[in-house]
């Protein structure tokens, strides 16, 4: 399909850095305070139909846009994929046609993991299922211990 257009100084802003996280693999972590309110990276990547999507075993950094198409990022292109899910997130992500922004919920400190909720929609889906298939290691008190929407 397409690839989206991007503002540059949101793919690897100075500002975070990734690294290992004790959340899940690799996580963007804050490299100075970050204020509140600010857009702070992009979510980059190739314009897909989900029916696409659907058929590749590896599409979990697949980002929905709306119920038919995904935008698909591309390793090492995209800072933002590497943001971790948390039941108690500090960012949050904004939709601007086929551009996905993530803006700061609060101030974030020096090497604080940026987090979203990811809303995790599986029709059918179990909470059972959930907190097996799609477990949550967030680590917040707000934790529901899985991904899902539910």
């Amino acid at each position: 399909m397409t690839t989206a257009q991007h503002d540059p100084s949101l793919l690897f802003p100075p500002s975070v850095e990734i690294r290992n996280s004790p959340i899940e693999g690799r996580g963007v972590f804050a490299r100075a305070r970050i204020a509140a309110g600010v857009r702070l990276l992009e979510y980059t990547g190739e314009v897909i139909l989900w029916a696409d999507a659907a058929q590749d075993e590896e599409h979990f950094y697949d980002f929905e846009l709306d119920e038919s198409r995904v935008l698909r990022p591309r390793e090492n292109e995209c800072t933002a994929m590497y943001v971790n899910h948390s039941c108690d997130p500090n960012c949050e992500t904004h939709q601007e046609g086929d551009r996905l922004f993530y803006e700061t919920l609060r101030e974030i400190a020096p090497g604080e993991e940026l987090s979203v909720n990811y809303f995790v929609q599986i029709e059918g889906a179990t909470l059972e299922e959930g907190l097996r298939d799609y477990a949550c290691r967030c680590g917040s008190p707000a934790c529901k211990g899985t991904m899902l929407d539910v």
